[in-house]
C-alpha cells in the first residue's frame, strides 16, 4: 500500500515507526524542514517538506494515487482539510486526527460524515480507552471490591476528560485532583456532574491522603509531566492502590520505569500510533 502521513510530531512519527516495519510504501509530509531533513537520515522513507494547507501543494503531491492518507498535524482543522481534498482527489482512504476535549465518539462519526473521511479519531479518547480497558475489577487484584468503584485522576488533561465520561458511564466514581485553577473550571465544564474536582496540588502527600487515596480502587496519573506521573504512582502503589496507571510520554524513562514497580504504563502516542495501524491494516484486509 502506498500510505501518505502528513505531520510528523510525536504521534506522526510513532505512526512512521510502527508502518516501516512493513511493505508499505510511506511517503512523510511536514511543513518543517528539519524534521524532514531528520526522517530522510533516519529512515527509508520519502519525506517531503510541504505545505499541506495548500490544495496545489496536496494535488502535486501525486496524492490520487495513494491508498491511504493518514493527516495527523498539530491543527484539527487542517487534518480534516487534508483528508477531504485527499478524497475529493481520489485518495482510496483516509484518516483524520481530530483532538478536542469535547468531540466523544459520536462527534467523531459525525465529522466522518461531514467531511467524507473514512475514519477520524481523537488520541486522547484512544488513550481513555485503553485506560478503561486495564481497569478490569474481574482480576484477581481486585478481588473483593464491592459496590461503585472509585477512581482518583491526578492531573485534568484532555484525556482525563474523556476518561471520566468513560467511567462516569460504566458507573465509576471519579475524582480529579488538578492544581491549575483555570484547567479545573475548563474541565468541569466538560465532565459529567458526579465527577469531583479538587483544586489542589496532588503532588503533595497530604492532599492525596486528605483526598482519601488509601480507600480508592485504582490511581490513574495524567499530568503533562512524566516525573510528576512516576512519583506519585509510586507514592500511590506504596499505599496498596490494587491499580496504579501512569502515563509516560518520554521513551527515556523506560529503563526507570522497570526499576519503579509499576506494572501498567501507558504510552499516548504509542496507543494512537498502534490505533492508526491497526485501522490501516483492517483497510488492507478489505
Amino acid at each position: 500500500m502506498r500510505i501518505y502521513i502528513f505531520g510528523c510530531g510525536r504521534i506522526g512519527t510513532c505512526i512512521l515507526d510502527h508502518l516501516t516495519a512493513t511493505k508499505h510504501e510511506i511517503i512523510a509530509i511536514d511543513n518543517n524542514p528539519e524534521v524532514i531533513d531528520q526522517l530522510n537520515e533516519t529512515k527509508d522513507i520519502m519525506a517531503i517538506c510541504a505545505d499541506a494547507s495548500n490544495f496545489h501543494v496536496i494535488e502535486e503531491l501525486n496524492i490520487a494515487k495513494a491508498d491511504v492518507v493518514v493527516a495527523c498535524t498539530e491543527s484539527n482543522d487542517l487534518n480534516l482539510f487534508i483528508c477531504r481534498v485527499a478524497g475529493q482527489l481520489g485518495a482510496k482512504y483516509t484518516i483524520a486526527q481530530v483532538r478536542k476535549p469535547d468531540y466523544y465518539a459520536e462527534s467523531l462519526l459525525q465529522l466522518e460524515k461531514l467531511f467524507d473521511v473514512d475514519h477520524v479519531y481523537n488520541p486522547d479518547l484512544t488513550t481513555a480507552e485503553e485506560i478503561v480497558s486495564t481497569l478490569d475489577f474481574k482480576s484477581d487484584s481486585l478481588i473483593g471490591l464491592i459496590n461503585t468503584p472509585s477512581v482518583m485522576i491526578l492531573g485534568a488533561s484532555k484525556a482525563s476528560v474523556h476518561l471520566c465520561r468513560l467511567l462516569v458511564r460504566a458507573g465509576f466514581e471519579v475524582k480529579i485532583i488538578e492544581k491549575d485553577a483555570e484547567r479545573c473550571y475548563r474541565t468541569s465544564e466538560l465532565v459529567p456532574d458526579q465527577v469531583l474536582i479538587t483544586c489542589a496540588d496532588g503532588t503533595e502527600k497530604t492532599i492525596l491522603f486528605e483526598e482519601g487515596i488509601d480507600s480508592v480502587d485504582a490511581f490513574v496519573a495524567l499530568t503533562d509531566f512524566d516525573e510528576q506521573n512516576l512519583l506519585v504512582s509510586v507514592y500511590a502503589a506504596s499505599r496498596k492502590v490494587p491499580k496504579v496507571i501512569t502515563k509516560v510520554r518520554n521513551n527515556a524513562y523506560n529503563k526507570l520505569v522497570s526499576n519503579l514497580g509499576l506494572d501498567c504504563i501507558i504510552a499516548p502516542k504509542e496507543i494512537a500510533a498502534k490505533h492508526v495501524a491497526d485501522c490501516i491494516s483492517r483497510l488492507e484486509a478489505k
